[in-house]
Protein backbone atom coordinates (compact mmCIF):
# COMPACT_ATOMS: atom_id res chain seq x y z
CA UNK A 1 0.00 0.00 0.00
CA UNK A 2 1.39 3.43 -0.88
CA UNK A 3 1.43 6.57 1.25
CA UNK A 4 -1.58 8.13 -0.46
CA UNK A 5 -3.83 5.16 0.35
CA UNK A 6 -2.72 4.69 3.96
CA UNK A 7 -3.42 6.57 7.16
CA UNK A 8 -0.97 4.67 9.38
CA UNK A 9 2.43 3.00 9.39
CA UNK A 10 3.97 0.10 11.27
CA UNK A 11 7.54 0.84 12.29
CA UNK A 12 10.63 -1.20 13.16
CA UNK A 13 9.66 -4.65 14.37
CA UNK A 14 6.05 -3.61 13.77
CA UNK A 15 5.43 -3.16 17.47
CA UNK A 16 4.77 0.55 16.85
CA UNK A 17 1.75 1.82 14.97
CA UNK A 18 1.67 5.50 14.02
CA UNK A 19 -1.68 6.82 12.75
CA UNK A 20 -2.47 10.18 11.18
CA UNK A 21 -5.54 12.34 10.74
CA UNK A 22 -6.19 13.52 7.18
CA UNK A 23 -4.94 17.10 7.79
CA UNK A 24 -1.32 15.94 8.20
CA UNK A 25 0.66 16.26 4.96
CA UNK A 26 2.79 13.51 3.45
CA UNK A 27 6.00 15.36 4.35
CA UNK A 28 4.83 15.88 7.93
CA UNK A 29 4.07 12.15 8.15
CA UNK A 30 7.56 11.33 6.91
CA UNK A 31 9.12 13.67 9.47
CA UNK A 32 7.11 12.14 12.32
CA UNK A 33 7.73 8.51 11.37
CA UNK A 34 11.45 9.14 10.82
CA UNK A 35 12.01 10.69 14.22
CA UNK A 36 9.98 7.93 15.90
CA UNK A 37 11.92 5.24 14.04
CA UNK A 38 15.19 6.96 14.97
CA UNK A 39 14.25 7.01 18.66
CA UNK A 40 13.10 3.38 18.54
CA UNK A 41 16.31 2.20 16.89
CA UNK A 42 18.55 4.24 19.19
CA UNK A 43 16.76 3.01 22.32
CA UNK A 44 16.94 -0.61 21.14
CA UNK A 45 20.69 -0.22 20.71
CA UNK A 46 20.97 0.69 24.38
CA UNK A 47 18.36 -1.52 26.01
CA UNK A 48 16.00 -4.37 25.18
CA UNK A 49 12.28 -3.51 25.20
CA UNK A 50 11.45 -7.18 25.77
CA UNK A 51 13.44 -7.44 29.01
CA UNK A 52 13.91 -3.84 30.21
CA UNK A 53 10.85 -2.07 28.82
CA UNK A 54 10.75 0.72 31.42
CA UNK A 55 14.39 1.66 30.76
CA UNK A 56 13.84 1.34 27.00
CA UNK A 57 10.86 3.71 27.20
CA UNK A 58 12.94 6.23 29.17
CA UNK A 59 15.66 6.30 26.49
CA UNK A 60 13.10 6.35 23.68
CA UNK A 61 11.25 9.36 25.08
CA UNK A 62 14.50 11.16 25.86
CA UNK A 63 15.59 10.79 22.23
CA UNK A 64 12.24 12.09 21.01
CA UNK A 65 12.56 15.19 23.18
CA UNK A 66 16.08 15.87 21.93
CA UNK A 67 14.91 15.71 18.30
CA UNK A 68 11.86 17.94 18.47
CA UNK A 69 9.02 15.84 19.89
CA UNK A 70 8.43 17.85 23.05
CA UNK A 71 6.45 16.59 26.02
CA UNK A 72 3.41 18.72 26.83
CA UNK A 73 1.79 16.56 29.47
CA UNK A 74 2.41 13.15 30.98
CA UNK A 75 -0.92 11.40 30.79
CA UNK A 76 -0.12 7.70 31.11
CA UNK A 77 1.74 6.02 33.92
CA UNK A 78 -0.47 3.35 35.35
CA UNK A 79 -1.35 -0.32 35.10
CA UNK A 80 -4.48 -2.43 35.07
CA UNK A 81 -4.75 -5.99 36.36
CA UNK A 82 -6.57 -8.26 33.92
CA UNK A 83 -8.30 -11.35 35.31
CA UNK A 84 -10.24 -12.02 32.10
CA UNK A 85 -10.33 -10.82 28.52
CA UNK A 86 -13.34 -8.67 29.40
CA UNK A 87 -11.18 -6.58 31.74
CA UNK A 88 -9.35 -5.22 28.72
CA UNK A 89 -12.26 -2.88 28.06
CA UNK A 90 -11.22 -0.82 31.10
CA UNK A 91 -7.70 -0.48 29.73
CA UNK A 92 -9.03 0.53 26.30
CA UNK A 93 -11.32 3.09 27.92
CA UNK A 94 -8.42 4.65 29.84
CA UNK A 95 -6.29 4.95 26.73
CA UNK A 96 -9.11 6.38 24.63
CA UNK A 97 -10.00 8.80 27.42
CA UNK A 98 -6.69 10.66 27.24
CA UNK A 99 -7.40 12.01 23.74
CA UNK A 100 -8.43 15.66 23.72
CA UNK A 101 -10.58 15.54 20.56
CA UNK A 102 -13.14 13.13 19.16
CA UNK A 103 -11.07 12.49 16.02
CA UNK A 104 -8.00 11.59 18.07
CA UNK A 105 -10.05 9.38 20.39
CA UNK A 106 -11.37 7.52 17.36
CA UNK A 107 -7.82 7.09 16.06
CA UNK A 108 -6.73 5.72 19.47
CA UNK A 109 -9.54 3.16 19.35
CA UNK A 110 -8.76 2.03 15.80
CA UNK A 111 -5.01 1.91 16.48
CA UNK A 112 -5.54 -0.26 19.55
CA UNK A 113 -7.67 -2.69 17.57
CA UNK A 114 -5.24 -2.75 14.63
CA UNK A 115 -2.36 -3.85 16.88
CA UNK A 116 -4.23 -7.04 17.80
CA UNK A 117 -3.81 -6.62 21.56
CA UNK A 118 -7.29 -7.96 22.25
CA UNK A 119 -6.51 -11.17 20.36
CA UNK A 120 -3.36 -11.79 22.40
CA UNK A 121 -5.19 -11.24 25.68
CA UNK A 122 -8.12 -13.44 24.64
CA UNK A 123 -5.78 -16.24 23.52
CA UNK A 124 -3.98 -16.13 26.88
CA UNK A 125 -7.17 -16.58 28.86
CA UNK A 126 -8.82 -19.02 26.40
CA UNK A 127 -5.89 -21.34 25.75
CA UNK A 128 -3.60 -20.66 28.69
CA UNK A 129 -0.33 -20.13 26.81
CA UNK A 130 2.47 -18.29 28.57
CA UNK A 131 3.24 -15.01 26.84
CA UNK A 132 6.68 -14.87 28.48
CA UNK A 133 8.26 -11.59 29.61
CA UNK A 134 6.86 -8.40 28.15
CA UNK A 135 4.77 -8.13 25.03
CA UNK A 136 5.17 -4.46 24.19
CA UNK A 137 3.26 -2.26 21.78
CA UNK A 138 3.08 1.40 20.91
CA UNK A 139 0.23 3.30 19.38
CA UNK A 140 0.99 6.86 18.31
CA UNK A 141 -2.06 8.73 16.99
CA UNK A 142 -1.17 12.12 15.47
CA UNK A 143 -3.34 15.07 14.48
CA UNK A 144 -2.94 18.65 13.34
CA UNK A 145 -4.78 21.14 15.53
CA UNK A 146 -6.77 24.10 14.21
CA UNK A 147 -3.75 26.29 15.01
CA UNK A 148 -1.56 24.11 12.78
CA UNK A 149 0.33 22.39 15.60
CA UNK A 150 1.26 18.74 15.15
CA UNK A 151 0.00 16.89 18.21
CA UNK A 152 1.46 13.44 18.96
CA UNK A 153 -0.14 11.14 21.51
CA UNK A 154 2.39 8.51 22.57
CA UNK A 155 0.88 5.43 24.24
CA UNK A 156 3.44 2.83 25.28
CA UNK A 157 1.73 -0.42 26.27
CA UNK A 158 3.06 -3.70 27.63
CA UNK A 159 1.60 -6.99 28.82
CA UNK A 160 3.20 -9.26 31.40
CA UNK A 161 2.03 -12.30 33.33
CA UNK A 162 1.20 -11.61 36.97
CA UNK A 163 3.55 -14.03 38.73
CA UNK A 164 1.93 -13.41 42.15
CA UNK A 165 -1.54 -14.57 41.23
CA UNK A 166 -1.33 -17.85 43.21
CA UNK A 167 -2.38 -20.11 40.35
CA UNK A 168 -4.99 -17.80 38.85
CA UNK A 169 -4.24 -16.58 35.34
CA UNK A 170 -3.80 -12.82 35.33
CA UNK A 171 -2.06 -10.26 33.16
CA UNK A 172 -0.72 -6.83 34.04
CA UNK A 173 -1.37 -4.19 31.42
CA UNK A 174 1.18 -1.36 31.72
CA UNK A 175 0.85 2.20 30.39
CA UNK A 176 3.46 4.86 29.67
CA UNK A 177 3.33 7.95 27.54
CA UNK A 178 2.04 11.43 27.15
CA UNK A 179 0.87 14.24 24.92
CA UNK A 180 3.62 15.73 22.75
CA UNK A 181 4.07 18.65 20.35
CA UNK A 182 6.17 18.13 17.25
CA UNK A 183 8.44 21.18 17.02
CA UNK A 184 9.28 21.32 13.31
CA UNK A 185 11.84 24.10 13.77
CA UNK A 186 13.77 22.07 16.33
CA UNK A 187 13.50 18.91 14.26
CA UNK A 188 14.80 20.77 11.19
CA UNK A 189 18.15 21.15 13.00
CA UNK A 190 18.40 17.37 13.33
CA UNK A 191 16.67 16.19 10.13
CA UNK A 192 19.86 15.44 8.22
CA UNK A 193 21.47 13.53 11.08
CA UNK A 194 18.27 11.53 11.66
CA UNK A 195 17.95 10.54 8.01
CA UNK A 196 21.69 9.73 7.83
CA UNK A 197 21.37 7.54 10.93
CA UNK A 198 18.45 5.64 9.44
CA UNK A 199 20.23 5.29 6.11
CA UNK A 200 23.43 3.98 7.71
CA UNK A 201 21.41 1.52 9.77
CA UNK A 202 19.71 0.34 6.57
CA UNK A 203 16.35 0.74 8.24
CA UNK A 204 13.55 0.37 5.74
CA UNK A 205 10.98 -1.34 7.93
CA UNK A 206 8.08 1.03 7.36
CA UNK A 207 4.85 -0.65 6.29
CA UNK A 208 1.99 1.58 5.17
CA UNK A 209 -1.46 0.38 6.23
CA UNK A 210 -5.00 1.65 6.58
CA UNK A 211 -6.92 1.33 9.85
Amino acid sequence: MNTADSNAVLLGKRNSLVAFTSEISVQERVNIQNVLLFAESFASGSSSPETHWHRWMHIYREMLGNRGVKLEQTILGDSVLLSSAEDLSEAKFRIKGVAETASLADLVHRSFDAMGVEGIVKAYFDRGFEIGGFKYFQIVPCEKTVSGMLSVLLCGLALSVDTRSAGQRRLVFHFKGGSYRFDLDLYAKHRESVTAYLRNKAIASIRHIRI
